[in-house]
């Protein structure tokens, strides 16, 4: 797994400093190469003993190893104009790739089985969320379900007072932390 994806992965679970010190590293890639544990702990406002411990969340020994990975990674990353379409197309199956290794497959058999069983099904879902949901919900729809998609807070609240036992409610969050949802 690349560096620049585990740092996105685990994201909502670092400290608030520790955020720092990834959106640095995440806007700041070119200077990555030559700064020091002392200069980034300057740059970020992090003690250098929360950039050590950082860089161990994101599976690296030590901050050099991280630099190593993420000058690797960056080095690697930046397609040239020619080869446009492949870098877009070997990014598309690096994604499709990297889902795949997360997938729980015995828990999607199990959202399958009770969209099936369901007398109504809702989808929840917030901002690009929200356009998640809908895109679900139309493919559902498709398949013949009864299904509705969900975007405004407000209608959340007041639908989950009408839901059944019946019914299916499901909750898009890409953050995960979504109080709405």
């Amino acid at each position: 797994m690349d560096i620049v994806y585990e740092i996105k992965q685990k994201y909502n679970s670092f400290s608030q400093k520790e955020k720092y010190v990834a959106d640095y590293i995440l806007k700041h890639k070119d200077n990555i190469e030559n700064i020091s544990i002392t200069n980034l702990s300057k740059a970020t406002g992090a003690s250098t003993s929360t950039i050590t411990r950082f860089s161990k969340k994101i599976n690296c020994d030590s901050f050099v190893q991280m630099k190593i990975k993420l000058n690797t990674t960056f080095n690697n990353s930046l397609p040239k104009e020619s080869d446009l379409f492949s870098a877009v197309h070997n990014y598309y199956t690096e994604v499709i790739e990297k889902t795949n290794q997360l997938i729980n497959k015995k828990l999607i058999l199990k959202v399958v089985e009770e969209i099936k069983k369901a007398k109504r099904i809702y989808i929840y879902g917030v901002g690009s969320s929200g356009l998640t949901a809908h895109e679900f919900m139309q493919r559902l729809l498709r398949m013949g379900f009864n299904v509705s998609s969900i975007t405004d807070s407000h209608m959340m609240i007041i639908n989950s007072a009408i839901v059944s036992a019946d019914d299916l409610v499901i909750g898009i969050s890409i953050s995960g932390e979504t109080k709405e949802i």
